[in-house]
């Protein structure tokens, strides 16, 4: 999946076997990714995100989110 900001899905939302690649960590936390009206099924099968980050699956907001996970060095 490529995406610049925030992807919206208008039913339900796959991610079985999708890919995910966010290089660059976002400036605030938590950043929202995707979002949903219908259900999700599925996790990402490889997530690859900044150091520090990871990726929350909130079904009852319907979004999937980049959230911070802990301060990286040399940072605040």
């Amino acid at each position: 999946m490529l995406a610049d900001g925030l992807t919206a899905v208008t039913g339900n939302l796959e991610v079985t076997g999708a890919y995910l690649v966010v290089t660059t960590a976002p400036v605030t936390s938590p950043c929202v990714l995707l979002t949903f009206t219908g259900s999700r099924n599925g996790e990402f099968t490889t997530a690859t995100v900044p150091a520090g980050w990871e990726i929350e699956y909130d079904d009852g907001a319907k979004e999937i989110r980049l959230i911070e996970t802990r301060a990286v060095a040399g940072f605040s």
